[in-house]
């Protein structure tokens, strides 16, 4: 049975099967199969002659589509499947019929479009989009019959270039249910569209045709029901255990083999083979190294996805790494080799062994630019007497210093700073009664972290959300500086006004982390309600929103305090999503009432305003009189006059739909991502027109610009990847490589540490002069300049001057004799006299006894 679970609108979800019949035999697999409980053991749901399965079609197909297209993609749906190298599945056209109905006993498996649903009978609102009935022998698990039948009463199906608001694309879901009437069962196993398994339930309105593709879950379950001959000899399979502190063992826990090589990723569940105990087989693995991973199944997925022996998921215990490791790039990994059965992978869930130390770090230390420290590491440990941490640069012999507690089972202790390009390593000792020693990690691992230098060039900070870090890039060397671990799932994140505060919405955890963007350390996390998604500061700095899309309520965060409150919106069921903010008003929107609200600072509803369909992302203009909104549903930008608070205009774009849409700093541009399209379209503000439309990647999402906008930054999810436009001509002028899925980004000038005294140590100071990029550029009420003096000039006189674009000089900010480090300065758009300047073009200068650089600066009044 396939279809949306309760509350879920058909553009946010759109498969999630329940087995009506299901019986089956055989062993433990990776993947699920139909299984049912038999009288001795659980049986599979398999065919006995999969090289001949026949199916026939409805004549007349969907209402939605001409029989001809109808027939042309449940054919192709088959077709799929029956491409797999590596099993015996092939199919048998038996061609149309026009009186054969649905039916569990004729031995006939009919593909069949329910238009008054008479056979469905499902129930009026329930979301079911298409069902699969099977029959077999209740002793052996033999199919004997299995219809398809679409639910053409509730929904509308659209075909491969179909752009109908609303449809569903009929081969997403054929394609899903054909795995269904071959035996398999819903995977747990999630991902971005890209790579999700298409036995995944949910597709969560990825876009049409995200759906159709096999995974390697889906290509190794219907080739261990249905190998080829010499199938088993070139895979390999893993077996174990999962068990509790007590021994017993766990039903339902999800373990993922995850090929660090290929990428390749194939699930299954314990329990799968004798539906109560612990045991697990991962099958199909090709050869190679795997890390594995065990998780409780979660979140949309449940038991109500599953049917047969599927239920009563173990749940409670945290996700961990093979061999009892929280820390993925601390997994120990696992070789397989062709035609290999590797046994006694075995887990014991929460980390803790009777009886002996359990050390888990609380917070990896992400690469920092921080040379003055301390470094404070933090570790939860149970079980222990006595706990030390060991710290060493690279291949030196290592410090020892007791690590003293702070709270319940949590210890810390400091690493001094260290100068830049040195390598820290770290590891913890622990002791108790009966263990007279231990380490962890173990096997001579050892914890790293790096001081690394900024070449003074922006930093693009950006949510990768696979992997739960948040990446920092140095743009003038295009090198990854630091991966920062944030909560689970970070989707977004905007920086504070002074730039030193990065914040990340973590849609899976419910929080946000606070990053320090002078030492790339998470300092805080700021607890919210469900999914937190979109962020907006107001514009005085004081108050941070984040869009709660899963509970239809609004955080909003004190800065002052970091406090986080809960604000309900009145008639919301799903969203909100993006989010906009000026200083008297807030503005969201409400994707499945296609409606702008309109809000007071404190969240309270003053408006609804009609919108294009499927409102997504919100951006004001640089003097936030417009606001853009992005719409998923259709090719339409909508203008909206933030001050008298209506529309002004509707732009017809030539795209389906976009996602993410920002202002250009200077306010003569606006940028979309149109993320079906692959594509980012500039429009001139003055008059609205299409600029441009640039192919940047599959799947583009998040937007950012450079301090000066001289650089527009593009995130492309599905291609991992970071397009740079050119601010001024929109060219391609270059990409970053990621991985993981890029989603929000963000991009400012670094923030140093010391900002009015020069850095005391000697290694750390910088080797060249330097005038940094200012942030904010533009700017409109101060902007923070910082430069640096190399260390072979013991002291120079330094000159730092403001003029305007005749030359003259407006502003002296620095005029003093000064020795080698880093220095910070402001200026506030004033003159000599104390007079504001007007909205206009500046030139900075920096100038000493040997050296001259200067910057622009736009100020915006």
């Amino acid at each position: 049975l396939c279809g949306l679970l309760p509350g879920m609108s058909p553009m946010r979800a759109s498969l999630a099967a329940f087995l009506l019949i299901a019986v089956c035999t055989g062993q433990s697999q990776a993947f699920l199969i139909q299984t049912f409980a038999g009288e001795d053991a659980p049986i599979q749901q398999t065919w006995s002659n999969p090289e001949r399965i026949p199916f026939v079609l409805y004549g007349t197909g969907s209402d939605d589509l001409s029989p001809e297209e109808s027939h042309r993609l449940i054919r192709e749906s088959f077709q799929i499947w029956q491409d797999v190298p590596t099993s015996r599945v092939a199919f048998i056209d038996q061609g149309e019929t026009t009186t054969r109905t649905p039916s569990r006993r004729d031995r006939r498996n009919l593909i069949f479009f329910d238009e008054a649903n008479a056979y469905l009978q499902a129930p009026r609102g329930s979301g079911i989009i298409a069902v699969t009935r099977l029959n077999s022998n209740a002793l052996t698990g033999e199919i004997t019959d299995a219809d398809i039948i679409f639910n053409g009463l509730e929904f509308t199906f659209a075909g491969d270039n179909s752009s109908t608001r609303g449809s569903v694309n009929l081969k997403d879901v054929a394609v899903h249910e054909v795995g269904h009437l071959l035996g398999l069962e819903h995977t747990p196993l999630d991902g971005p569209a890209i790579s999700r398994p298409t036995m995944n339930p949910f597709n969560r309105g990825d876009g049409p045709g995200l759906g159709q593709s096999l995974e390697a879950d889906d290509i190794a379950g219907v080739s261990y029901l249905y190998p080829t001959a010499n199938y088993a000899r070139t895979v390999g399979k893993i077996k174990g255990t999962v068990r509790d502190l007590q021994g017993n063992g766990l039903f339902g826990a999800h373990l993922i083999a995850y090929n660090v090589d290929t990428g390749v990723q194939i699930s299954t569940v314990s329990g799968a083979f004798d539906g109560s105990s612990g045991s697990y087989v991962l099958e199909g693995l090709p050869p190679g190294r795997y890390r594995l991973e065990l998780a409780a199944i979660g979140g949309a997925i449940n038991a109500d996805n599953f049917g047969g022996i599927f239920t009563d998921f173990a749940a409670g215990f945290p996700r961990e790494f093979y061999d009892n490791s929280r820390a993925e790039n601390l997994a120990q990994l696992v070789n397989i080799e062709a035609g290999q059965t590797l046994d006694s992978i075995d887990f014991t869930t929460g980390f803790i062994r009777p009886g002996f130390p359990s050390i888990e770090l609380f917070a990896l230390p992400s690469n920092t630019p921080d040379t003055s420290g301390p470094y404070t590491i933090r570790a939860q440990a149970i079980n222990v007497n006595d706990i030390w941490l060991h710290y060493r640069r690279s291949d030196e012999q290592s410090q020892r210093i007791a690590m003293q507690p702070v709270g319940e089972d949590l210890f810390t202790a400091p690493i001094p700073g260290q100068p830049t390009h040195t390598q820290l390593e770290f590891r913890f000792e622990a002791r108790n009664d009966s263990i007279e020693q231990a380490f962890f990690p173990e096997n001579g691992s050892w914890f790293g972290f790096s001081v690394v230098q900024l070449s003074g060039a922006p930093l693009a900070f950006t949510a990768l959300r696979d992997a739960d870090v948040v990446s920092v890039i140095d743009t003038e060397t295009s090198s990854e500086l630091a991966r920062i671990a944030v909560g689970d799932e970070p989707i977004q994140l905007i920086l504070s006004q002074d730039g030193r505060s990065l914040y990340v919405s973590n849609l899976s955890s419910n929080d946000i982390s606070v990053i320090s963007t002078a030492t790339f350390q998470e300092i805080e996390r700021i607890p919210t309600a469900l999914q937190p998604l979109d962020l907006a500061l107001s514009p005085d700095g004081k108050t941070l929103y984040a869009t709660n899309s899963g509970a239809g309520t609004l955080t909003v965060v004190d800065l002052a305090t970091n406090a986080g409150q809960t604000v309900w919106i009145a008639g919301l069921s799903t969203g909100p999503y993006g989010i906009a903010a000026r200083n008297d008003k807030v503005f969201v929107t409400d994707l499945a009432n296609d409606q702008l609200l309109i809000m007071t600072p404190s969240g309270t509803v003053q408006s609804r305003i009609d919108v294009a369909a499927q409102p997504r992302s919100l951006a004001l203009s640089p003097d936030s009189r417009s606001l853009y909104i992005a719409s998923m549903g259709e090719g339409t930008l909508t203008v909206f006059d933030a001050e008298e608070e209506r529309i002004s205009q509707r732009v017809e774009l030539p795209v389906e739909g976009t996602f993410a849409v920002a202002a250009h700093p200077a306010g003569e541009k606006v940028y979309l991502t149109a993320h079906d399209d692959g594509s980012v379209l500039v429009l001139n503000t003055a008059d609205m027109t299409l600029r441009k439309q640039i192919f940047t990647g599959d799947n583009p999402r998040g937007l950012s610009f450079s301090p000066d906008g001289q650089i527009v930054f593009v995130t492309n999810a599905f291609s991992d990847r970071i397009t740079l436009l050119d601010g001024t001509t929109d060219e391609t002028i270059g990409t970053y490589s990621t991985s993981d899925q890029p989603r929000g980004i963000a991009v400012s000038n670094p923030v140093y540490l010391s900002a009015d005294t020069s850095v005391s140590a000697a290694s750390s100071l910088p080797e060249g002069f330097t005038l940094h990029p200012t942030y904010p550029n533009p700017f409109n009420a101060e902007t923070q300049i910082a430069y640096s003096l190399p260390m072979d000039i013991p002291r120079q006189r330094v000159q730092l001057n403001v003029y305007n674009g005749m030359g003259q000089r407006v502003r002296q900010l620095v005029n003093a004799v000064q020795e080698p480090g880093f220095y910070a300065s402001r200026w506030d758009g004033r003159d000599d006299r104390g007079k504001a300047v007007s909205t206009g073009v500046y030139m900075l200068s920096l100038r000493t006894d040997g050296h001259h650089q200067t910057r622009k600066l736009l100020l915006l009044r």
